[in-house]
């Protein structure tokens, strides 16, 4: 980059003819990155070889590190726009990250390389071939063949390698997982290439599979030519996860793939959900498998059960622990010891919300039965009118037959616990609600009459009042 300097009057032309001799032996004047976006911290850990800051934008303080890096190799420009973009992305979905998470984003670990369009860094050093591994050695090999001195005159003699390295190595704790290093490098085309490195295939085969790039079959490194004193290779001496991606080309990402991998990121390396059938959701970052996705897309989705807010998770649940997922509507539960559809049963919401607000559903106001109206002698309460309609037409499928059987209403919805009456909801909004033992129902007149009866969100606004969302 330009270095600038100032010249006060007064200097004679000798002064200045002596200062312009001098000025391509020293090193440059470090640049400072643009500001960083709110909730993101940025950390200079080092400086390259022509004095240009070494520079990672941190989202979180808490135990658990991931890292991603881009432009390791500078004629790789197009990692480097990437992880700016992903830096941009996440700043918008700060939300959604967990608590316990540092997340460093790296755009460029060879700036003097990328400011000369170079893949090697201000000594000609490979920096993905200088770092201290069993197998580092003084020449590289890349796709023109041979390269002397490409892996430096020892390992960690670059400074952008050993302040990354010095960086990863700080960032260790015995009371979280390993660190994570997520490397972008180009090209691998036609469909690009996840590496499995140190991170683990199921790790690298989810990753895939979200981004739409082809995943190594193992081994921790690339296996086109010989690779030595690479990232993997110290990863894999000292312990850490890590693995590469090589982009199908050199090509700026299209926004779609960009979105792909932010939700890969989002759900893969920070989420940790790694199955092998799942689908993730941009939205939230959650993903479903196995049985509750079939579940959940047999009956209805995201329209009946809103969208993914949790991971799949363990609880207690009397004597035993099932696994357990969180909806924006619902909670499901698998209890595998029953036959399918009887496998996978609802949480009882409502009840829950109504326990949580202190409130004792048996001490609402009871009515009689009426004829245009659905009585439930059980609790004492009737349902009618459009929520009646809704109650009637919206169940689970446990028999395989056309239309909507009582007990289906029964399985999704449940009982009645109140009639309906007016509330005002955590919005401040007040509607007439009815409360079930699953769920409640909304009535809002303003809204198209095929939406005016709506399923509250009472999976998102139960865990919301109990902090833990």
């Amino acid at each position: 980059m330009s270095k600038r300097w100032s010249v006060r009057r007064g200097f004679t032309l000798a002064c200045i003819v002596g200062l312009l001799i001098l000025l391509p032996l020293l090193p440059a004047r470090p640049v400072q990155a643009e500001a960083a976006p709110a909730g993101a911290e940025i950390l200079t850990y080092g400086y390259s070889v022509e004095g240009r800051p070494l520079q990672a934008l941190r989202f979180g303080t808490g135990p658990r590190n991931v890292v991603i890096a881009g432009a390791i190799h500078g004629s790789e420009g197009n990692t480097a726009d990437l992880v700016n973009r992903l830096v941009a992305h996440f700043a918008t979905i700060q939300h959604l990250l967990p608590p316990d998470l540092s997340l460093y984003f790296i755009p460029v670990v060879n700036p003097d390389g990328l400011e000369k369009g170079s893949r090697y860094n201000a000594n000609g050093v490979d920096l993905n071939r200088n770092w201290e591994s069993d197998d580092w050695q003084p020449d590289s090999i890349d796709s023109s063949g041979r390269v002397p001195g490409g892996g430096g005159p020892a390992p960690f003699s670059e400074p952008e390698t050993k302040s990354l390295a010095d960086l990863l190595w700080s960032l260790r704790s015995e009371a979280a997982p390993p660190p994570l290093l997520l490397v972008y490098h180009a090209q691998y085309p036609p469909r690009g290439l996840v590496l499995s490195g140190t991170a683990g295939l199921p790790t690298i085969r989810a990753f895939a599979a979200i981004t739409g790039y082809a995943a190594s079959g193992g081994g921790r490194g690339f296996s086109a030519y010989s690779v030595t004193g690479s990232t993997i290779g110290w990863c894999d001496n000292v312990g850490l996860r890590c693995f590469d991606l090589e982009l199908p080309n050199r090509a700026n990402v299209s926004e779609a793939s960009l979105q792909r991998n932010a939700l890969a990121v989002l759900s893969v390396l920070l989420w940790e959900q790694t199955a092998p059938d799942q689908r993730c959701f941009a939205e939230t970052g959650f993903c479903l498998s196995g049985r509750m996705r079939s579940f959940w897309e047999q009956n209805g989705g995201a329209e009946t059960f809103g969208l993914p807010i949790t991971r799949r998770q363990e609880v207690q649940r009397g004597e035993e622990r099932r696994p357990v997922q969180w909806f924006e509507r619902a909670r499901l539960e698998l209890y595998p010891e029953n036959a399918p559809p009887y496998d996978v049963q609802l949480g009882r919401l409502g009840e829950e919300m109504l326990t949580w607000q202190e409130r004792d559903w048996w001490a609402f106001p009871r009515s009689e039965a009426r004829e245009e109206c659905r009585y439930f002698p059980e609790t004492g309460h009737n349902i009618c009118g459009g929520f009646l309609e809704v109650w009637q037409s919206t169940g689970l499928e446990l028999d395989g037959q056309r239309g909507t059987s009582e007990a289906e209403s029964l399985a999704l919805l449940g009982l009645p616990l109140s009639d309906a009456q007016p509330e005002q909801l955590s919005n401040g909004q007040t509607v007439t609600v009815q409360w079930f033992e699953r769920a409640r129902l909304e009535f809002h007149p303003d809204a198209a009459p095929d939406e005016q009866v709506r399923l509250s969100l009472l999976g998102r606004e139960l865990l919301a009042q109990r902090g833990e969302l």
